[in-house]
């Protein structure tokens, strides 16, 4: 028998299949706009997660980054500190008044 015309429903492979072809989401086949990158995230909760973690990470590598700077700035002068006080001793003891 020959497949009937008119509106009926096509297989669902088929329709899956076009709506692929359209740019839809395989996950998401009754909206065939919405475009989702990696999965598909409907709670409000996994959303702010998603959403908010970039900068959470961002802002932790810059707070690591500055911290590791200040630190190294700190034990630089530190030494600076050091150096010029054997400098001024030895300075001082090379010019000391001998008549004292």
């Amino acid at each position: 028998p020959a497949p009937p015309t008119g509106s009926s429903p096509q297989p669902p492979k088929a329709t899956a299949r076009r709506h692929l072809r359209r740019g839809g989401s395989p996950w998401t086949t009754s909206e065939p706009r919405r475009r989702i990158l990696f999965i598909v995230l409907d709670d409000f909760w996994a959303n702010a997660i998603f959403s908010v973690t970039p900068t959470i990470v961002v802002g932790l590598i810059f707070w690591f980054a500055m911290r590791a700077i200040i630190r190294a700035d700190r034990a630089e002068r530190q030494a600076y500190t050091e150096i010029e006080a054997e400098e001024r001793a030895r300075f001082e003891k090379l010019h000391a008044d001998p008549h004292e």
